[in-house]
């Protein structure tokens, strides 16, 4: 099972990486949409880019991840969007 969340830089490099994974593990892909914010929320911690060090970092780490796995990554001025209708929407469909 594939969790992610579509407003997720890491879900978007995770997501590039994981069907070779699979295919190479021989697996099966489920993919799992799930609320990132509701778990942020429930373990009363806050996303990364709200704490300026963390933020730095992250900023950081996505662009190192990126380069590693040789995809395209550039982040969004309009970071994070507000996705909660589309996540929404994808938890709703069926799996």
């Amino acid at each position: 099972e594939f969790f992610y969340d579509i407003a997720s830089p890491y879900s978007y490099l995770a997501a590039t990486q994981i069907e070779a994974i699979v295919a190479d593990c021989r697996a099966e892909l489920v993919w799992r949409p799930f609320l990132l914010g509701a778990v942020f929320k429930a373990t009363s911690n806050r996303m990364p880019a709200e704490v300026p060090a963390r933020a730095a970092y992250m900023f950081q780490d996505l662009s190192r991840w990126a380069a590693y796995y040789g995809v395209p990554f550039q982040f969004s001025p309009y970071f994070p969007p507000n996705s909660l209708l589309a996540q929404r929407a994808l938890c709703a469909l069926p799996q």
